[in-house]
């Protein structure tokens, strides 16, 4: 009944058609960034005028939930994004407001552009008597990391609409601040590094699992060389890389993950996110 898509390209793409009235919690306060004279700039003299750079307009952060119960529906939602530039801000923004109701009404195929909205929609499309417990779905798109133009997010969701369990993944994305657009996993780990950067997420693998160094990584991945590569979530401590269930093992597996430190995998992105200006 509900559904996952992989659209994050075309999300960013929907967020920039088109224009919106920008609501009082979009309006961003100003705020400036010190200028600086370049070192190797003469010093001014008394009477010499120094022009400083325009400083950039930064947009504030957000941070927005929703929590409603209505007609056999319980919804929870939030959205959580750091201070970005006011030229990216607004569509970044939205873009993450499709993401985060991506899926959620499987008939259609548009997004919801509010909370409520969302809300709604699923009482209307997937109706839910009043009675017993209440189906439910809770999402959450939250910023990980901010780092070499890069933004990391991740989205994490549970839904329950019937059936023998509930639907939960956690997945990762990886934006260009700049250009406004998601990265696709060949922009953020280069061709000539995917070899190395599977061999460390098998032997994560096995040690947190306890699995023999020599065996298969579950049931479905006979050799480490098919293991596919997730989009990480990136951290102020490394890079996170969640399978799903199903996706690489049975329901009973769970979710596998495998954390690695910023040392280990720094060297294997296209850029360094952790680097220190």
């Amino acid at each position: 009944m509900l559904r996952t898509t992989s659209a994050c390209l075309l999300i960013l793409a929907l967020a920039g058609c088109g224009d919106r009235p920008v609501t009082a919690d979009q309006a961003a306060p100003a705020t400036a960034a010190a200028a600086s004279v370049p070192a190797s700039a003469p010093a001014p003299g008394p009477t010499t005028a120094v022009s400083a750079a325009a400083p950039e307009v930064v947009a504030e952060a957000v941070a927005d939930s929703y929590s409603r119960s209505a007609d056999g529906w319980r919804v929870s939602f939030a959205l959580n994004l750091p201070a970005l530039p006011a030229t990216k801000a607004r569509i970044l923004r939205r873009a993450c407001e499709a993401w985060l109701f991506q899926g959620l009404i499987s008939p259609r195929g548009d997004f919801a552009t509010s909370a409520a909205e969302a809300h709604r929609l699923l009482i209307q499309d997937t109706p839910r008597g009043a009675e017993g417990e209440p189906w439910y779905s809770e999402r959450a798109v939250h910023a990980r990391l901010v780092g070499a133009g890069w933004l990391s997010l991740e989205r994490d969701w549970k839904e329950f609409a019937g059936g023998a369990h509930a639907n939960q993944r956690s997945e990762g994305l990886l934006v260009e601040i700049a250009a406004g657009r998601a990265l696709t996993l060949d922009e953020v780990i280069p061709a000539d590094r995917i070899d190395a950067l599977r061999a460390l997420l098998a032997r994560e693998l096995r040690r947190v699992r306890g699995l023999p160094p020599d065996g298969p990584l579950t049931s479905a991945i006979a050799s480490d060389a098919e293991l596919p590569i997730p989009m990480p979530v990136l951290t102020t401590d490394g890079a996170v890389f969640t399978w799903n269930a199903y996706e690489i093992g049975p329901f009973s597996d769970g979710a596998y993950r495998a954390a690695l430190p910023a040392a280990a995998v720094r060297g294997l992105l296209a850029r360094d996110p952790w680097r220190q200006p």
